[in-house]
């Protein structure tokens, strides 16, 4: 009667499929964790959904250099952690309006063609974009969010005729 008792137990022992934690990660902080029995693969629902945070993009689910696959066959525990990617916010601005937004990714280069026209000014000439003392370079890495307004030069001083209700304006060089 041992033996038999045994020989159950090693049955059912042998036949109980193991589990296994997959979590998922965001900022250091887990915000999902599902058990997976062996050999099994998680489903859609099971699958926390892209976490929204101001200021960046979500790139994927990663263990390590390895992306999340839902088809992936899970044979140990598995901790995935949230890509992001920083998303810098770079403004123009004319006379306290703003004229451009244009977002750009952590490590990628301004798009030129994303530059606003340079605005028309009267009596002044467009020096460029400026943060503060910095002008604007397209070509440089992006690696902040900043907000450039224009800078202009005087060119021409504005004299102003009223004659009855007829108003001249003439453009006299500086």
């Amino acid at each position: 009667f041992v033996s038999l008792f045994a020989l159950l137990c090693s049955c059912i022992i042998d036949t109980a499929k193991k589990t296994y934690t997959i979590t998922f990660e965001v900022n250091d902080e887990v915000i999902s964790s599902v058990e997976v029995a062996e050999g099994a693969t998680l489903t859609v629902d099971q699958v926390p959904d892209a976490p929204k945070i101001e200021n960046y993009v979500f790139d994927g689910w990663f263990n390590g250099t390895e992306e999340f696959n839902i088809a992936k066959v899970h044979t140990e525990n598995t901790n995935y952690v949230a890509k992001l990617t920083e998303v810098y916010t770079i403004k123009f601005v004319v006379d306290g309006n703003e004229i451009k937004t244009v977002n750009v990714l952590d490590g990628e280069k301004f798009d030129i063609l994303s530059v606003p026209e340079d605005p028309i000014l009267k009596a002044h000439a467009f020096v460029g974009w400026f943060d503060g003392e910095e002008q604007f370079d397209e070509l440089a890495d992006v690696i902040a969010s900043k907000t450039y307004e224009k800078k202009k030069k005087k060119t021409y001083n504005i004299v102003t005729f009223k004659n009855g209700d007829e108003v001249v304006e003439v453009l006299v060089g500086v």
